[in-house]
């Protein structure tokens, strides 16, 4: 969710994994790339613009792993550490 002042045309959602057993298998409502542990969320034509104030959308993927799933430090939108609200 956009929460900021300005509408976002373009947007990209990274973070990384803890550990190196942690893989993005297959993801969906946007473009998935994962070198090593640095996972790399780009938007698609149809949910690139997010209005401001509340503007969203949603992807999802499979995660593959062995060992504990540890959850990532932090996500990343456009280079700004997301917040919960």
């Amino acid at each position: 969710m956009n929460t900021g002042p300005s509408a976002i045309d373009g947007w990209t959602l990274t973070w990384t994994w803890p550990t190196g057993w942690q893989q993005v298998s297959s993801g969906w409502s946007a473009n998935w790339s994962q070198v090593g542990t640095e996972v790399r969320v780009t938007s698609t034509p149809d949910n690139r613009r997010l209005a401001a104030g509340d503007g969203s959308t949603s992807a999802g993927f499979v995660g593959a792993y062995s060992g504990p799933n540890v959850l990532p430090g932090a996500f990343r939108l456009n280079g700004t550490v997301c917040t919960t609200r």
